[in-house]
């Protein structure tokens, strides 16, 4: 599921408390965009790069956007004999797009001390237990999305699932593995320049290149000709 700003969020409502009886674990660092690669594969051993995140805690609020509905087909084949259950955008009743918390300072917590409950309609209103954010982490309050960005700092602007958020090195291993596959096709059919356009296609980030290049020898030469 993409994550998208959305400016219907409430005014003092861009940081909130998670509330008692919920838990919240993340996969991807504050702004960074999730990849999950294989549905099946990555759901089926799922890695938590740290602590979930508690009624002692706050969270950016985050806002999710519908994906396509061949992908949320997919996700609901993978997930129908798991003991989690699926919550998506525009399905069950839940808006589209969908916030953490779409209530006000009147309704939802803030602050932890409060030890209070959410009465709205997001995500931290409407279910309780032990959830698990799937998707990115875009803020809907962009100044707050602004600070994410600076504080990635020179790691990753993505990470894929059950990898180190803060690792280029398994970042870069990653895409590596899918990369070498695809040059591979493009050398059987001939066409080692469809492959140079892929890699500086959008695809990928400056980083990403940057990083691949330095990583491997074979896609340097087959891309830069040196």
């Amino acid at each position: 599921m993409d994550p998208e700003s959305d400016h219907r969020y409430n005014e003092g409502m861009g940081i909130v408390a998670i509330p008692p009886g919920t838990t919240l674990q993340f996969y991807s660092d504050a702004g960074q965009t999730l990849r999950i690669g294989n549905i099946e594969q990555a759901f089926g051993q799922l890695e938590a790069p740290w602590p979930v995140l508690t009624s002692e805690n706050v969270t950016y609020n985050l806002s999710l956007t519908a994906e396509t509905e061949a992908t949320m087909t997919e996700w609901a084949r993978v997930t129908a004999d798991s003991v989690h259950e699926l919550h998506t955008p525009g399905k069950g009743g839940l808006s589209d797009p969908l916030l953490l918390c779409d209530g006000t300072t009147d309704t939802c917590p803030t602050d932890p001390r409060d030890n209070a409950a959410h009465g709205c309609t997001g995500l931290l209103g409407l279910y309780t237990g032990e959830l698990h954010w799937l998707a990115c982490t875009g803020m809907v309050d962009p100044a707050d999305q602004a600070v994410a960005d600076i504080a990635l700092g020179d790691g990753p602007s993505s990470v894929f699932l059950n990898n180190d958020p803060d690792s280029w090195d398994e970042h870069t291993a990653t895409l590596l593995t899918s990369l070498k596959d695809i040059l591979k096709l493009h050398r059987e059919l001939s066409d080692e320049a469809g492959f140079v356009e892929y890699f500086n296609g959008d695809g990928f980030s400056d980083e990403e290149r940057e990083h691949l290049l330095d990583a491997d020898e074979d896609i340097r030469q087959t891309v830069t000709g040196s």
